[in-house]
């Protein structure tokens, strides 16, 4: 049968199995913001079914794009939230799947981002928030600064900004190493070289980087009250903090226990156990699904061609 082949871009990704061939399977991320994204949607609806996924702040429950009724355009959720229903209907079938639990473990791990031997830690801990209002906003700049003061002053430990430059309210402190943006694997090795990474984040839904960290063997210092993510958090990952008044605490605890993160989210998360989880909810939308296929998100696809 002939194949038609697929590029899609953000708010879409395909379901697809290890060869990149479609399930039958479309997900939709985020708002339609423009018109060629809802023609896109309407498009893809002739050869695909639709399940969502909350990788975008509070969505579906947001007020953008042109769609006032987002959770209507998908057959069932997969969401990252603690209480799903204050975001979507009650009876919309929905399951506590992430984009970010399907980071392979086997591909980010300390010898592959390390090919030259462990550079050993140089930093206590990392915090990455790029500059612009948004990524401020979605990375809690407001509270990351004070609490950058309680690290790196009151425990004095050695800190390290990733991501900006020439912000006019950097907290300039000489524990504190601040660097620009740089290539993800640069991002990934310097998250190796630290002993734990920092989210203050709240208005993320689907932080890569938290899964990143603990493939690499690093825990994670967390705000408790982070949209996405917190189910990262373990006796064996990390701690959550909810202020810069029990940051430190917080920090010295993450720093002193003998965490084990990495192999901890390979007994929990990663591409085999994440494409089960999602193979098993798409059974639950359709019959038709075949729940021995591997499946993964892609944005590369090809399907049976329509005649």
């Amino acid at each position: 049968m002939p194949l038609s082949h697929l590029h899609l871009t953000w708010p879409f990704l395909a379901v697809t199995d290890r060869a990149g061939r479609s399930n039958g399977w479309c997900v939709l991320a985020g708002p339609l913001r423009k018109q060629h994204d809802l023609d896109a949607y309407h498009a893809l609806r002739r050869s695909f079914r639709f399940v969502g996924f909350t990788s975008y702040v509070t969505f579906p429950s947001v007020q953008e794009g042109l769609v006032t009724d987002y959770g209507s355009l998908c057959e069932g959720w997969c969401h990252c939230f603690r209480e799903p229903d204050v975001y979507m209907s009650r009876g919309t079938p929905k399951e506590l799947i992430s984009e970010s639990d399907f980071v392979d473990h086997a591909s980010i791990s300390p010898d592959t981002v390390c090919q030259g031997g462990d550079p050993g830690k140089d930093f206590d801990f990392v915090y990455v928030c790029l500059p612009g209002q948004w990524k401020e906003m979605t990375k809690n700049w407001t509270l990351a600064k004070r609490c950058l003061h309680r690290l790196c002053g009151d425990l004095n430990l050695k800190g390290l900004l990733l991501g900006r430059w020439q912000i006019l309210d950097l907290p300039f402190h000489k524990n504190l190493t601040i660097v620009g943006d740089v290539p993800h694997q640069r991002t990934l090795e310097y998250l190796r070289r630290s002993r734990l990474l920092f989210v203050p984040s709240i208005m993320d839904a689907s932080p890569r980087i938290l899964a990143e960290a603990l493939c690499l063997d690093v825990p994670i210092l967390v705000n408790e009250q982070i949209l996405g993510g917190w189910k990262y958090v373990s006796t064996s990952s990390g701690v959550f903090f909810r202020s810069e008044d029990d940051v430190a605490d917080a920090a010295r605890q993450c720093l002193r226990a003998g965490f084990q993160p990495r192999r901890w989210f390979g007994e929990n998360y990663g591409p085999e156990l994440s494409s089960e989880r999602l193979a098993a909810f798409l059974g639950r939308l359709s019959p038709d699904v075949d729940q021995t296929l591997h499946l993964q998100l892609e944005r590369k696809v090809s399907y049976p061609a329509v005649s």
